[in-house]
């Protein structure tokens, strides 16, 4: 008999319709949602006069401290 045919070279699936772009804006998106609610609970913590020796207090302010490093200096 025969051997058997090769088997038909596999394609790989790509994203179409601009799946891959939709996914990665969502990603990007939610990155920013969660620096945006950071950099708020800071400022809402700051202005509500929160006890600075609190652990989340410390971690909430370290945070928006790393997210805002960019404009310390303005």
């Amino acid at each position: 008999p025969p051997p058997p045919p090769p088997p038909a070279p596999r394609r790989e699936r790509r994203p179409r319709n601009g799946e891959g772009a939709q996914r990665a804006a969502l990603i990007i998106h939610t990155i920013a949602d969660i620096a945006a609610v950071i950099l708020g609970l800071w400022i809402l913590l700051y202005l509500l006069e929160a006890n600075q020796a609190n652990p989340f207090v410390e971690f909430v302010k370290g945070s928006a401290d790393w997210l805002a490093a960019w404009a310390q200096d303005i």
